[in-house]
C-alpha cells in the first residue's frame, strides 16, 4: 500500500503543467487527420489529468463531438455497404455525440467576462443534433429488444427530454422508458414519464398496470390511488384495476369507500362473480350482513361451485343462529317458540351452505369443517357428526 501511495505521489508531482493551446492543437490535427478515435482518447486524458481546466472548456466536448459523430457515419456506412457494422458501437457513439454536444453549447452560450455572449459553437451543435437526435428512438427499441435496459432507458430518457411536445414516436419511446425501469425495479425512473407513455392508446391498459404496480412498490398512495381510479374508469372489467383498489381501501380501513367503488364497477360487470364476492366481503367489513348474504347468494348463482361464498354463507347463517340463540334467553311464549323455529332454519341454511363448500373444495376443510361439525350438533345429527370427526380428526 506504502508503495502505491509513493508512486501516485512521485506521478502527480511529475505530471506535466496544463497547456490548453498545445492539447487543443492537438485534437484539431486528430480531427483534421481523421483519427477520431486517438482524438477521443486525448479527450479522455485531458479530463482525467487536468478536470479542473478542463471540464467547463467547450472546445473538448466539440471535438469529442466531432469524433464520435464521424465515428457513428463511418459504422453507418458499413450498415449501408452491408461490411460488418457494429449497432451498438454505432448508437453508442450517436449517444456521445448528443450528450457532448447539449453540452458544448450549453457552455458556449456563458457569458465572458464582459457579460456577452458569443456561441460559435451553436450552429455546428444544432446541425449534428439534428442528424443524430432522430436516430435516438430507433437506438432505445435495439437496445430493449437486446434486453440492455439501462442503455433502452438512457437513450428513451433523453429523446424524451429533447422534445417538448409529444407525438406518436415520443409516446413510443416514453412506453419503452417505462418499461426498460420496470424491468431494472427501477421504479422512481419508470413513473418519471408515465403521462407522455399512457398516450400511447395501444398499449395504455398493459402501460397502466405496470405505473400502478410501481406506484405500489415506491409506496405513493397518492399517485398509485389516483392510476387504479384512471383504470377503474377506463377498464372496469379489468379486475387488476377494482380488486387493487378495494385491497388499499381496506389496508387504510376505508370500507366504505371499497364497497362505492365496487358497486360502480358493477354497473358495468353485472355478471362478474368476483365483484359480488368482493361487494360481500366489504360488507362484512361493514356488519351489513343481509346485504353481504345477498351478495355471496349472488356469487353463487353466477358460479356455482363457488365454495368460498357458501362458506362466507354458512358463517353469516351460524352468527345469526348465534344471535338468535341469545335473544332466546329473555323471550317466552309465542316469541319463543317463534325464535326457536328461526334458530332451526338458520342452522339448516348453515347447513346446507357448508355443505356445498365441501363438495365443491373438500381439500379445503378451513372453509367448512368447523362450521359443519358446529350445525350438526345444534341439529343434533350424530350419526353425521360421528362421521365428520371419524374422517377429519384433529
Amino acid at each position: 500500500m506504502f508503495f502505491i501511495l509513493l508512486t501516485y505521489g512521485v506521478g502527480s508531482m511529475g505530471q506535466t503543467p496544463y497547456k490548453r493551446s498545445v492539447l487543443v492543437r492537438e485534437l484539431k490535427y486528430n480531427i483534421k487527420d481523421g483519427e477520431y478515435k486517438k482524438a477521443i482518447e486525448n479527450v479522455k486524458r485531458a479530463f482525467e489529468q487536468y478536470p479542473e481546466e478542463t471540464r467547463q472548456d467547450a472546445d473538448y466536448y466539440y471535438y469529442n463531438v466531432l469524433a464520435n459523430h464521424n465515428l457513428a457515419l463511418e459504422e453507418a456506412k458499413k450498415m449501408y455497404l452491408q461490411d460488418k457494422p457494429d449497432t451498438t458501437k454505432y448508437f453508442k457513439f450517436v449517444y456521445t455525440t448528443v450528450v457532448d454536444a447539449l453540452t458544448c453549447d450549453s457552455l458556449g452560450k456563458i457569458p465572458n467576462a464582459k457579460g456577452k455572449v458569443n456561441n460559435k459553437y451553436h450552429k455546428d451543435m444544432q446541425n449534428i443534433l439534428g442528424v443524430d437526435v432522430p436516430k435516438m428512438p430507433a437506438a432505445s427499441k435495439y437496445f430493449f429488444q437486446k434486453q440492455d435496459y439501462d442503455r433502452a432507458y438512457d437513450f428513451a430518457d433523453l429523446y424524451i427530454s429533447l422534445n417538448d411536445s409529444v407525438d406518436e414516436e415520443v409516446s413510443t419511446v416514453a412506453t419503452v422508458a417505462v418499461l426498460s425501469a420496470y424491468a431494472k425495479n427501477e421504479y422512481k425512473k419508470a413513473v418519471k414519464h408515465d403521462s407522455t407513455a399512457l398516450t400511447d392508446s395501444l398499449r395504455h391498459e398493459q402501460l397502466l398496470e405496470v405505473i400502478c404496480l410501481c406506484y405500489e412498490q415506491l409506496k405513493d398512495t397518492v399517485n398509485y390511488e389516483r392510476r387504479l381510479e384512471d383504470g377503474i374508469q377506463r377498464y372496469p372489467k379489468n379486475k387488476y384495476f377494482y380488486a387493487s383498489l378495494a385491497n388499499l381501501y381496506n389496508s387504510q380501513h376505508k370500507y366504505r369507500k371499497a364497497l362505492e367503488t365496487i358497486k360502480e364497477v358493477i354497473k358495468a360487470d353485472c355478471c362478474n362473480r368476483d365483484l359480488w364476492f368482493i361487494k360481500g366481503t366489504e360488507e362484512m367489513h361493514l356488519s351489513e350482513r343481509d346485504s353481504a348474504l345477498c351478495s355471496f347468494i349472488k356469487a353463487t348463482e353466477i358460479q356455482e361451485d363457488d365454495a368460498e361464498s357458501y362458506s362466507h354463507i354458512g358463517n353469516i347463517y351460524l352468527i345469526m343462529s348465534h344471535s338468535i340463540y341469545e335473544q332466546q334467553k329473555a323471550a317466552k311464549g309465542k316469541e319463543l317458540r317463534m325464535l326457536k323455529e328461526q334458530l332451526n332454519t338458520a342452522y339448516k341454511n348453515a347447513k346446507s351452505a357448508y355443505e356445498q363448500a365441501r363438495k365443491y373444495a373438500e381439500q379445503r376443510t378451513e372453509l367448512w369443517l368447523q362450521g359443519l361439525k358446529e350445525v350438526y350438533y345444534e341439529l343434533n345429527l350424530g350419526k353425521e357428526l360421528m362421521m365428520l370427526e371419524r374422517k377429519y380428526p384433529q
